[in-house]
């Protein structure tokens, strides 16, 4: 019986065993690594807003996305947009400076090169945010100066090399600003 049980556990089949625990344990992992989340791309986005008097009847509004790109791969920006909801009114804005612009070559020793900022690339249209680093991309919208504000934003992308696309949104809210021939109290 001592005999048979020892060809049993050979130590082949001791590897073989440790193996097939192994490999089972790291999928495992990385089934676990996927569902939480750890191969999607880590964004944070903020939304900040200022506001100022134009005139009697109207207000500027500025609007500022600023993105931080986290430690775990580069994003391809696509689009970043605001939305601003008063009264009955939404206007919809492009935040400036999500697009990569056309360069020329100045000739000269060394050559440069230059920016156009009339033209958008048409070879590479697209920005990249490494890890690690921030982009901020900024509009202005004119309001009645009366009216509170809902300000949504919208950042989409991908990151390098992956189909599925990304988005992120933030939302703030600006009040009408005190009027200073008021007294306040």
């Amino acid at each position: 019986m001592f005999q048979s049980l020892s060809k049993l556990v050979s130590i082949a089949n001791v590897k073989t065993l440790a193996e097939i625990i192994a490999y089972t344990s790291a999928a495992v992992f990385f089934i676990w690594k996927l569902r939480s989340g750890y191969f999607i791309v880590n964004v944070v986005l903020s939304a900040k807003v200022d506001r100022v008097h134009r005139d009697s009847e109207a207000d500027y509004l500025a609007i500022a996305a600023k993105l931080s790109k986290g430690g775990i791969g580069s994003l391809v920006l696509h689009d970043a947009r605001a939305r601003i909801r008063h009264e009955q009114n939404i206007t919809d804005l492009e935040l400036l400076g999500c697009e990569r612009l056309a360069t020329w070559t100045e000739m000269g020793m060394p050559p440069r090169t230059r920016i156009d900022f009339d033209k958008k690339s048409s070879v590479q249209p697209f920005i990249f945010l490494p890890p690690n680093e921030e982009a901020t991309f900024s509009n202005y919208a004119v309001v009645p100066r009366s009216a509170p504000c809902i300000v949504e934003v919208a950042i989409g992308g991908k990151r390098l090399g992956r189909k599925r696309m990304g988005q992120w949104r933030s939302s703030i809210i600006s009040l009408p600003l005190a009027d200073e021939s008021l007294p306040r109290a």
